[in-house]
């Protein structure tokens, strides 16, 4: 099956993920991935092979890399942001995100988040990296100091005793713990 993303009027490069869909992207998106350019770049491709070379992404299943591509089909031509530090503390900035990016970053359960990470850090997009690493600590930091909140947004199950929850809130008490 091949999944096209672009008019015809545009440079494209096959792509074919885990599930052997094979997606039609254009260049100026895909361009994006840092692994796809390094890739490129070594095998030399020329601009008018681009029918032939076919992008392997063999840990990235379809219905993630289609998110994958629409998110960077939004960032086309936006430089990559880069992580700025608050004196004194050397803090990190949080990143402003454009209409697009909030609604596409909120849009998703932890779990389709994780899925696109881990796509994203495969295919090395800087941006979604980046993008989502920030999302999800915000999510975190939202129920932070409230252990089932915590379980519930991970999706995993509480298995520690209170007994359990003492000890580690008296031994690690400098971290003040809510």
């Amino acid at each position: 099956m091949v999944v096209s993303t672009v008019s015809t009027k545009q440079k494209t490069i096959k792509c074919r993920t885990r599930d052997d869909v094979l997606f039609e992207v254009p260049f100026d998106v895909i361009i994006q991935s840092r692994k796809f350019k390094q890739l490129y770049n070594e095998l030399q491709v020329s601009a008018g092979d681009g029918s032939t070379f076919e992008f392997p992404m063999p840990a990235v299943p379809g219905h993630i890399f289609k998110e994958v591509i629409r998110f960077c089909a939004q960032r086309r031509g936006s430089p990559e942001p880069v992580i700025e530090r608050e004196p004194p503390a050397m803090t990190v900035k949080w990143f402003v995100f454009n209409e697009f990016e909030q609604q596409f970053l909120k849009s998703k359960s932890m779990n389709e988040l994780s899925e696109i990470w881990v796509a994203a850090r495969y295919l090395d997009v800087k941006s979604l990296d980046l993008f989502i690493s920030q999302e999800i600590a915000a999510r975190l930091v939202e129920v932070l100091g409230d252990d089932q909140k915590v379980h519930d947004l991970l999706g995993e199950p509480d298995d520690m005793t209170e007994e359990e929850k003492d000890k580690i809130r008296r031994e690690n008490a400098w971290l003040n713990f809510c």
